[in-house]
C-alpha cells in the first residue's frame, strides 16, 4: 500500500505534464499554421449558414462548454491506457486538420454576419473578444468541435456515469461554433469526422504497439 501511493502520484505528475505539452504544441501549431496562410483564404458559406441567425448570447458557452468538457473527460480517463490514447489521438486529430488548413485555408466573413446586428450588450462585448481571441480564418476542420467529440466518445468509452456530459458539451460547442459565426456547418461536420478518424487511427496505433511489445516480452 505504501508504495502504490508515490507511483500513483508520480503518474499524476506525468499526466499534468503530458497535457501541457500537448496543450502547448496544439496551440503553438495551430498559429503556425494560421500565419502560413495568411491572405489565402476560401469561403465556404452555404445558404443554411446564412440562414442561421448570429446569437451573441451563446458566446457566453463557447469557452466554458469547451474547458468543462475537456475537464470532465480529464477526470474519467483513470486509465493510463485510455489517458494515452487520448493524447495521441488529439495529436493525430490536429494532424489531419493542419493538412486541410494548408490544402484548403478558409476564412469566415464576420463583417457579412455583423451586418445589421445591433453592437451593444453585454453578451456582444463578449462575442468580439472571443472574435479578437480566435481569427477568422483556418475554419475546416473545427478544432473546437473535432477537440470536443473525441471527448465525448473517450468519456463514453470510459464508462464512468458522468459519460453524458462531454456529449452535451460537444453538442453545444457545435452550435455555439456556428451562432456565433467562428465556423460554417460544414466545418463542424468536418471536425466531427477527423474526430473519429483520429481515435480509430489512434486505436490501430496503440493495438498494433502493445501487441508487438507483448510479443517482445514473449520472446525475451
Amino acid at each position: 500500500m505504501r508504495t502504490s501511493q508515490p507511483m500513483a502520484s508520480s503518474w499524476h505528475i506525468k499526466r499534468f505534464g503530458i497535457v501541457l505539452a500537448g496543450a502547448a504544441f496544439f496551440l503553438t501549431e495551430y498559429h503556425l499554421v494560421a500565419m502560413m496562410t495568411a491572405g489565402r483564404h476560401v469561403q465556404l458559406m452555404s445558404e443554411l449558414d446564412r440562414a442561421i441567425p448570429l446569437i451573441p448570447w451563446t458566446a457566453w458557452l463557447y469557452a466554458p462548454l469547451y474547458a468543462a468538457g475537456i475537464i470532465a473527460t480529464g477526470f474519467m480517463l483513470r486509465d493510463e491506457r485510455l489517458f494515452l490514447r487520448a493524447i495521441v489521438a488529439v495529436g493525430i486529430g490536429q494532424t489531419i486538420n493542419s493538412v486541410f488548413y494548408v490544402a484548403l485555408p478558409s476564412a469566415y466573413p464576420r463583417a457579412e454576419a455583423f451586418t445589421g446586428v445591433p453592437t451593444e450588450g453585454v453578451s456582444m462585448a463578449i462575442l468580439r473578444w472571443v472574435h479578437s481571441i480566435d481569427p477568422p480564418h483556418n475554419t475546416f476542420p473545427s478544432a473546437h468541435v473535432m477537440v470536443a467529440f473525441l471527448c465525448a466518445m473517450l468519456a463514453w468509452r470510459s464508462g464512468h456515469r458522468g459519460r453524458w456530459f462531454p456529449v452535451l458539451t460537444g453538442l453545444g460547442i457545435a452550435i455555439a461554433v456556428t451562432t456565433t459565426k467562428q465556423h460554417y456547418i460544414v466545418d463542424s461536420l468536418a471536425g466531427i469526422a477527423v474526430a473519429w478518424t483520429a481515435l480509430r487511427a489512434a486505436d490501430w496505433w496503440m493495438d498494433r504497439r502493445g501487441g508487438r511489445l507483448e510479443r517482445t516480452e514473449r520472446s525475451a
